[in-house]
């Protein structure tokens, strides 16, 4: 008798769970047919604003991907942080957290991490789609911007505090007491991330179009500064070089 009254129960319970789960599609059998049992069709969702897609990716793509991530554990990034980064990048769309999850087989609260991280980076931004209430993710498609947007915060992560202890120390009266030669490495040292930063500063100022003929002068640059070995001394005429001369038209 117990067995009897447990059963509708279990029925009761189980149908309440459904009710908030994706549901089959049912087509109730054609009078005449002999079939008395539904027939399930394709799958649909409650809410189509919910509906979970995944993306397929190809093998050049996968590779892309994966290759990336290995690139990033060598940079000094997490794995998944690189993975994510280059989907949204190679796609080249905005996703959202459950689709990344699916496409690259990860777990969910690593993408939530890592898309944090990636945004402190501000290689990601959140973007929203009309008529999908869920946050989407997209970063930038332009490789000089995503350039200049790692060079910038390499610089101010790790570059600026290095210069900011540096200058510390020497400005430090205890530094009189250590060897000369240290003294001399430590401002060697500041004066040439100094110079890093400065040159930095002005090449990312540029233009994207500036920059990439900027960083392709290679001999030009000799030329400029006069230092070609076995070169007699230029010409007068050929001393006004400007930088006009070497990015060309």
């Amino acid at each position: 008798m117990r067995k009897g009254f447990d059963r509708p129960e279990r029925l009761r319970r189980r149908r309440a769970s459904q009710a908030s789960i994706p549901q089959l599609e049912r087509i109730e059998p054609h009078e005449g047919s002999g079939n008395t049992q539904p027939q399930i069709s394709v799958l649909t969702e409650i809410n189509d604003n919910h509906k979970v897609t995944t993306m397929d990716l190809s093998p050049t793509l996968s590779r892309f991907v994966l290759h990336w991530g290995e690139m990033g554990t060598r940079w000094g990034v997490n794995r998944t942080v690189a993975q994510i980064h280059a989907l949204l990048y190679i796609t080249g769309r905005p996703m959202h957290a459950e689709e990344i999850t699916d496409t690259l087989g990860v777990a969910r609260s690593n993408v939530s991490n890592s898309i944090r991280e990636l945004q402190s980076w501000k290689l990601v931004k959140l973007v929203h789609i009309a008529g999908d209430r869920r946050d989407h993710f997209e970063t930038s498609t332009h490789v000089w911007e995503l350039f200049r947007t790692i060079v910038r915060e390499r610089q101010q992560r790790e570059i600026a505090p290095t210069i900011e202890v540096l200058s510390e120390l020497l400005a430090d009266p205890a530094v009189s007491r250590d060897p000369a030669e240290a003294k001399l490495r430590m401002r060697e040292t500041l004066e040439f991330l100094q110079t890093l930063t400065a040159w930095s500063d002005e090449m990312l100022r540029l233009d994207t179009d500036t920059l990439s003929k900027v960083l392709k002068l290679g001999a030009k640059v000799k030329k400029l500064l006069g230092r070609d070995a076995g070169e007699s001394q230029p010409k007068a005429a050929d001393t006004e070089i400007t930088p006009a001369h070497l990015l060309g038209p």
